[in-house]
């Protein structure tokens, strides 16, 4: 399997997430977590999968998982970028 890199901000963003989801369920927490490991290695193993987004960077795709968007740049490794509620606002993101 490929590998893949986190960005400082992606880092804070899946804490931020785990830390949401472990107050109500530390067992979902984890799940989550190995998901996303899952879809990042697919993402490595297939970068060019998911949605060009140009109109945020050049190079950036995107891909939906659940209620969660994985903005992802597609270097070597591939560059896992933000993960995002998909209700926010992304001109409050960048």
């Amino acid at each position: 399997m490929s590998d893949y890199a986190l960005s400082r901000q992606a880092e804070t963003d899946i804490e931020a997430i785990l830390d949401y989801i472990a107050q109500d369920d530390p067992v979902s927490a984890v799940a989550f977590y190995e998901s996303l490991d899952r879809l990042f290695r697919r993402l490595a193993d297939f970068p060019k999968i998911g949605r060009e987004r140009n109109e945020i960077s050049i190079g950036l795709r995107s891909i939906p998982t659940g209620r969660y968007v994985i903005y992802f740049e597609q270097e070597n490794p591939v560059q896992i970028v933000r993960v995002l509620h998909s209700a926010l606002e992304l001109d409050d993101a960048w």
